[in-house]
């Protein structure tokens, strides 16, 4: 029944809700174990559960499924059923009704604080509500609540909403790449201030300083109404060879595996050089597009092209990213 209708369901009942509305957020109520354990079956005693010992083998099973489900969708989850197993501790605490299924007042609240608690991102001890249950038994069940929902451990999906900015960077010569690594939705929004007045959007992005130098790159990131930013200082100690040579006209990358395209107007020939400068291929041109094949033991990395004329000019400088 788990994998074949519930969590079929949904997966279906989020891809509804966030085709409306890409920002809301999904909360899965996990509910809490039968009294006394036991077997569960469906109407037609088709499907039927495990045969559990007691209360608390049978809500293992329903928090992992629950976990489960919740961490595939990255949804978030209300731990109803672990604040019982909490509450339970009081071995003279009843939460079911009669039937050993079915809530009684004092777990209907306990689920009502644990909600508000999830909801709210709000500690439920000290509402004031008065369901008709003794003043110190309201107390309890509420720091069970607390104590479930807040627990630093515990792997609930609530703060999946918020997004926690994080990047991590690569420097090559005179240029950074950073790279995202923040927890956030996907529709996170991404913005990059590199420290020099530069700026770039996405998940990832690349950046050519003109001058040595400690610069503080920051990120962004913002999502559903909700932002964090983070910064780092990233220290620039040689530049790459185009800005050695006062080159500031350096085009966009061109990532290739294999064969490597090459545009000539006057040039006559085209270097690869590493971002140290040191020439590791080179090619003769004819006018127009060419094509490269700078060899398959190239290995990996950033590289500069330059074309050069006949009497040694440089046409074009353009960064080229080599993929295995």
């Amino acid at each position: 029944y788990q994998v074949n209708s519930m969590y079929p369901g949904a997966r279906r009942l989020q891809d509804s809700i966030h085709l409306y509305d890409p920002c809301a957020n999904v909360l899965f109520y996990l509910t809490w174990g039968r009294r006394f354990g036991g077997m569960q079956c469906d109407g037609g005693m088709v499907h039927c559960s495990p045969d559990f010992a007691d209360f608390g083998h049978m809500q293992d099973s329903l928090t992992a499924a629950y976990l489960g489900i919740a961490n595939e969708l990255h949804a978030q989850v209300a731990p109803v059923g672990e604040a019982w197993r909490h509450a339970l501790q009081d071995t003279t605490l009843v939460l079911h009704t009669t039937d050993n299924s079915h809530p009684n007042v004092a777990g209907t609240y306990l689920a009502a604080c644990t909600f508000h608690a999830a909801l709210w991102d709000e500690s439920p001890v000290g509402l004031g509500y008065d369901p008709g249950l003794p003043a110190a038994q309201r107390v309890a069940l509420q720091a069970s609540s607390d104590a479930v929902v807040f627990d630093p451990d515990a792997e609930w999906g609530l703060e999946l909403d918020r997004p926690v900015a994080g990047f991590s960077y690569v420097v090559n010569g005179g240029t950074v790449e950073v790279t995202d690594t923040s927890l956030a939705p996907a529709t996170s929004i991404y913005t990059w201030d590199f420290g020099d007045g530069a700026m770039a959007t996405g998940p990832t992005a690349s950046h050519t300083y003109s001058g040595t130098g400690t610069y503080t790159v920051s990120l962004v990131v913002s999502a559903c109404g909700r932002m964090d930013s983070v910064m780092q200082e990233v220290a620039i100690t040689t530049l790459g060879l185009a800005e050695r040579e006062g080159r500031s006209n350096v085009l966009p990358a061109v990532v290739f595996t294999d064969v490597l395209p090459v545009e000539a107007q006057e040039a006559v020939r085209a270097e690869l050089l590493t971002v140290e400068g040191r020439v590791v291929a080179s090619t003769r041109l004819r006018p127009g597009r060419n094509t490269w094949s700078p060899g398959s033991e190239l290995p990996a990395a950033l590289y500069t092209l330059r074309t050069l004329t006949a009497n040694g000019a440089v046409e074009r400088w353009q960064r080229v990213v080599k993929e295995r």
